[in-house]
């Protein structure tokens, strides 16, 4: 008799505390859910945003109220993103005329000051001030992210991996809806209407989402000593629900008409598939990304002669004003007047205005510069170079300490570090990483290459 009322105190103290690290465990894949389905557009659209950035300061909170060991001993990410604020905040500093007149770029601020008759004002090294600030408040959400990540634990991320692949499926059935002509579907007004863009407003970034989200689907597979008869059958609808989803993401690449997503899907699927064939006890599953992998290329190839993609590619070579080519041969000029300080964060779309030609103004507008690491470079200089290859140095390390890890964390590991080459490779034609949702999703992965206790002090070391 003496037991029942224990047990039955058991169960009504550990009932809420069930329920309680479910609702923390599901924080994470909240946000992720809320950047990805809302912060899929660069467009200045504020009500979303306001929503994302708030969510991230709860999330914020929530993880410093946790463990505050990530800011207390930051890795190289946090640091790179502290020290990347800190520039920022710098370029918004307001500086005499004495001093920003002799900044390479000012001439058409001296000569407009001059012609209407006003004293040059102190003025800071960024030109647009506000998109400054408006660009640190963007990445409230992926420094949210990231030290989510640091202080979860794996439950929270396997909820926050499938939520991920969840919002990647949701956003292809969205896309084939779109598709069929229902004006309705779009989330954004200026999109690429009669795409299937899913939650985004541009065709490329739901193929950078696609892209991404491929190899951490892959990461769920389950290694050969599981696919046993005895498995019980919440394994076996994982194991369902994983094949489907990664069937979805593969046919959501391929109806995209991306041009980067025909390329890098079979990149994606093969370089899964090296990975897997590190672990022995995944053999047939590699071998079968890889054959998915050809088969993808010749699917691909398929839709080459169909004429679909060199009607891409003929975009690529058009000298249209919105032309990846026009905005490169605009943007080159532009980043060298600025250099090595660059116009500020943000600036790009008013620096680029001040080099098109009068008569080629019309009612579309270039927001961005079709490549991150030109545009980073125009808008930051030489500082923007540096934390570009600071990230891209992060990045490589651990990639290669993945590579040398055993078991599913080293996996999980090199399978995230590929998807964040996806989006690297597509940042040289694209600004993905200019999305909320996209960069969260990077932020994601970063975080999820981070070492395992035992190794921290030598990733520190080496970042």
């Amino acid at each position: 008799m003496s037991d029942t009322p224990s047990a039955s105190v058991v169960t009504r103290e550990t009932m809420p505390a069930l329920i309680a690290r479910y609702a923390v465990g599901a924080r994470l894949g909240l946000l992720l859910a809320l950047c990805l389905v809302l912060g899929g557009t660069s467009q200045e659209i504020v009500l979303p945003r306001l929503v994302i950035h708030m969510a991230s300061v709860l999330c914020l909170g929530l993880a410093m109220a946790q463990d505050t060991r990530p800011l207390t001993r930051p890795d190289g990410p946090v640091m790179l993103a502290g020290a990347f604020i800190v520039l920022n905040l710098i370029y918004l500093l307001p500086l005499p005329p004495e001093i920003w007149t002799q900044l390479p770029g000012r001439e058409s601020l001296i000569r407009t000051y001059r012609e209407i008759g006003m004293d040059l004002p102190f003025l800071s090294l960024s030109m647009t001030p506000e998109r400054t600030i408006f660009s640190l408040l963007d990445l409230l959400a992926p420094i949210a992210v990231y030290l989510t990540v640091a202080v979860a634990g794996p439950l929270e991320r396997t909820i926050a991996l499938w939520t991920i692949i969840g919002v990647a499926v949701a956003s292809v059935v969205l896309g084939a809806m779109q598709m069929s002509g229902a004006d309705a579907l779009y989330l954004y007004e200026v999109t690429n209407r009669g795409r299937p863009v899913g939650f985004f407003s541009n065709i490329n970034h739901q193929a950078t989402l696609l892209l991404m989200a491929l190899p951490l689907a892959i990461s769920r597979l389950p290694a050969r000593g599981q696919l046993v008869s005895g498995l019980p059958a919440m394994s076996k609808i994982l194991i369902v629900a994983m094949a489907s989803s990664l069937l979805a993401i593969i046919i959501g690449l391929l109806i995209n008409t991306s041009v980067t997503g025909y390329f890098l899907l079979p990149l994606m699927l093969a370089g899964s598939g090296v990975i897997l064939l590190m672990d022995r006890r995944f053999g047939l599953p590699s071998l079968l990304l890889v054959g998915v992998a050809f088969l993808a290329f010749f699917v691909s190839d398929m839709f080459t002669k169909s004429g679909i993609l060199p009607e891409l590619f003929a975009s690529l070579t058009s000298s249209e004003i919105t032309s990846r080519p026009r905005i490169l041969q605009l943007s080159v000029p532009a980043m060298m007047d600025f250099m090595p300080f660059g116009s500020g964060l943000g600036s790009f779309p008013y620096i680029y205005s001040l080099y098109e030609s009068p008569a080629e103004i019309d009612y579309r507008f270039v927001p961005h510069a079709h490549n991150e690491y030109l545009e980073m470079a125009l808008e930051l200089g030489l500082p923007g170079l540096a934390f570009m290859g600071w990230l891209i140095w992060i990045w490589a390390v651990r990639l290669i300490r993945s590579a040398k890890a055993s078991g599913q964390a080293g996996r999980v590991q090199a399978l995230a570090g590929l998807s964040l080459l996806a989006l690297g490779l597509h940042s040289i034609i694209d600004f993905p990483a200019r999305t909320i949702a996209i960069a969260a999703l990077a932020a994601f992965c970063l975080a999820l290459m981070r070492p395992l206790a035992g190794d921290t002090q030598r990733d520190e070391r080496a970042t």
